[in-house]
Order: structure tokens, then C-alpha cells, then sequence
């Protein structure tokens, strides 16, 4: 095996360099490691940040809001995600989406309490009712 590798030693140093190069493609290339390394990356300079799709309930700009107290920023992607109540997002986007609010999300559980996001649902539902009355009934 010796006589071998110092024969061939170019051609085994180009094939792990190549085995190398398709391996950091295949894993810089998937949206779930994307998500998660620019979760990471955000996070390390000090911005917590949600990512928004879906379909917005009545209350969503209240718990937006909320969470906006608490510094976490809201970047709402939804027409990216949702046309005309229908999901055009490809798996590969909310693959991304996912993994990103994944990582975010347990760093803002960490820093701001494991409930903060159903306090900003409950504190957006009660404002929204108090400011709408009349929809609650309807």
C-alpha cells in the first residue's frame, strides 16, 4: 500500500482534494445547513431574528410588534412563501426557512424565556380583540 501511495501520491492528493471539494458543495449547497450557518451567522452578531410564512392571522403586525419589544427582528417572507393563498415555496425554501427559525428560535427561547413567543401569541390576540371588538363576534 506504501509503494502505491508514493507512486500515485498526486493522483490520491487530487482525488481527495476532489472528493473534498464535491463533499463542500453537496453540504454548502443544502438549504437546511444554509439556514442553520446563517442563523448562526446572525446570531453571533448579536441579531435575533424570526423568519415570517405562511398565511398572516388578523393579529400578526400585534405580534410582530411583541416581539420587536424584546429586539427580536421579523422578517416576514410570506410573499415569498404564499400567492393568492397558495403555497408556491419549494421544498428547498422552507427547508432554508425551517432550519434557520430552528436555530433561531431555540437562541431566543435561551435569552428570553422558553414561552416568549406564546406570551407575544397571547399579548397580540388580547390587544387585536380589545382594538376589534366587532370581529370577534362576526
Amino acid at each position: 500500500m506504501k509503494d502505491f501511495l508514493s507512486k500515485y501520491k498526486k493522483l490520491v492528493v487530487l482525488a481527495a482534494i476532489g472528493a473534498a471539494l464535491v463533499l463542500y458543495f453537496v453540504v454548502r449547497l443544502a438549504p437546511s445547513f444554509r439556514g442553520a450557518r446563517d442563523a448562526r451567522e446572525d446570531l453571533a452578531h448579536g441579531h435575533y431574528v424570526q423568519l415570517g410564512y405562511g398565511l398572516p392571522t388578523a393579529w400578526a403586525s400585534e405580534y410582530d410588534q411583541c416581539l420587536r419589544g424584546y429586539g427580536i427582528e421579523v422578517r416576514n417572507i410570506g410573499s415569498d412563501v404564499f400567492k393568492n393563498g397558495h403555497d408556491v415555496a419549494t421544498g428547498y425554501e422552507m427547508s432554508y426557512y425551517q432550519s434557520y427559525n430552528a436555530v433561531s428560535s431555540a437562541a431566543v427561547k435561551q435569552k428570553f424565556g422558553p414561552d416568549v413567543f406564546g406570551q407575544c401569541v397571547d399579548a397580540a390576540r388580547k390587544s387585536w380583540d380589545s382594538s376589534h371588538p366587532k370581529a370577534q363576534r362576526d
